[in-house]
């Protein structure tokens, strides 16, 4: 029994350059007649979750320009310039000022975005296989949008929900069914 008899899919973030990638893999492997198709494609669920999360954050850019906050970024502190320190120092207090007032709106977007984080956390730092958990994991990500409400992180949740029911709908492959049996067989052999 060949390699391609255990050969599940192949996993990739959705750079033009994989899809043109897994299109000569398919042709490759329809003429030497082994078994692959589109199907056998597996979309990262990292690459998704930072999309979604991406969406929401965007819509936050607007909100700073109505409000008037600089899009600043913190500036990091690196060990062979001296000056880095300052610089960071410097921008830590002029975002500190800038943002003074605008706690709530802070703790709303964390609250938001806590999810997203504990799921990257679970899928980046697993010591298996995470094909079984893709499904579960846009299941967790969707409810919790679902149940957050708040006028002020409103769009950034649709924003979020949409890219997410967008690369949900694209797991429909008999690969994750395959993977959450795999990783429950694991458990109960674990246990």
């Amino acid at each position: 029994m060949g390699a391609s008899s255990k050969f599940l899919g192949i996993t990739t973030d959705g750079a033009v350059n994989n899809k043109t990638m897994v299109e000569a893999l398919l042709k490759a492997c329809t003429e030497k007649d082994l078994k692959f198709s589109t199907e056998n494609h597996i979309g990262c669920v990292a690459h998704a979750i930072n999309i979604a999360a991406q969406a929401a954050i965007k819509t936050f850019g607007g909100y700073c320009n109505v409000e008037g906050i600089p899009r600043l970024e913190l500036i990091r502190d690196m060990r062979t310039q001296w000056n880095s320190t300052y610089a960071m120092l410097e921008r830590a207090l002029k975002l500190k000022e800038d943002l003074r007032g605008r706690v709530e709106l802070l703790k709303d977007v964390m609250d938001l975005l806590k999810p997203f984080s504990t799921a990257t956390d679970n899928i980046s730092t697993a010591k298996r296989p995470t094909l079984g958990s893709v499904i579960p994991i846009f299941n967790f990500l969707m409810d919790k949008l679902e149940s957050f409400s708040n006028d002020l992180t409103q769009e950034a949740r649709d924003a979020a929900f949409g890219k997410l029911r967008e690369y949900y709908a694209a797991r429909d492959s008999a690969c994750y069914v395959v993977g959450m049996a795999l990783i429950a067989a694991i458990d109960v052999g674990n246990h």
